[in-house]
């Protein structure tokens, strides 16, 4: 049988509830997701993701869980240690609660918590790699990050090759003022989501967004300043 969001709808239901049914997260406070299943992915199994996305001329917020497929059939415990990890993402996220990292004090203690009380059922790890992967996992790649604040209310997250970065300093401070940049910083992230975004190479782009916004998403995925 193929993995379908109709079958993931239904596991996210299921733990939603039963979750919390046993006290460890409050299943009336989960907004919407859209889940969707994804061909096979090597960096990892899932991911939970915030975006703007423009759907019928407007721009809206949405949150999305992806499950990568892996195969024409599939472990139905293992999708439901992929989706529930992914869950705990959702249910941070969404309800703003602070974390020390992508994956860290507060996902930990959830990760605990319901591995404690499904024993047999749900094993639930920070990696989230494939069970039947026994090779060394990969280390994460950290990438270098350049966060701008703007005059005019709107930020940057820019990912820069790391040997650009002295050139990307020199075009700062020649054109600051002409870009109206209030302040900029360097950073960096292991999170995988970076992994999907174009580098800057002799120009700055990047993702766009509120200053407020910026700051949530820096924080969601784990974006540690460094240095100004």
């Amino acid at each position: 049988m193929r993995l379908s969001a109709e079958y993931l709808r239904e596991r996210h239901e299921h733990w939603k509830r039963r979750i919390g049914d046993a006290g460890i997260w409050d299943a009336a406070k989960f907004r919407d997701v859209r889940l969707v299943v994804r061909p096979r992915c090597k960096s990892y199994n899932g991911l939970f993701i915030r975006r703007y996305l423009t759907e019928l001329g407007q721009r809206k917020l949405i949150d999305r869980i992806f499950i990568y497929e892996k195969g024409p059939d599939f472990d139905p415990r293992f999708v439901d240690n992929i989706l529930v990890h992914e869950m705990i993402h959702q249910y941070i996220i969404q309800n703003r609660l602070k974390d020390t990292s992508t994956h860290g004090t507060l996902f930990r203690s959830f990760m605990n918590k319901i591995n404690g009380s499904f024993t047999g059922e749900l094993k639930i790890n920070i990696s989230d790699r494939s069970p039947e992967t026994t090779s060394k996992p990969e280390r994460p790649k950290i990438h270098l990050l350049l966060i701008l604040h703007r005059e005019d209310g709107f930020s940057f997250c820019c990912i820069v090759n790391p040997g650009k970065q002295s050139s990307f300093e020199n075009l700062l401070k020649n054109n600051a003022r002409a870009w109206h940049i209030k302040e900029y910083f360097w950073a960096r992230s292991k999170d995988p989501i970076f992994n999907h975004y174009s580098r800057c190479t002799k120009t700055l782009h990047g993702i766009k967004k509120r200053r407020g916004l910026i700051e949530e998403f820096c924080h969601i995925h784990g974006v540690e300043k460094f240095s100004n």
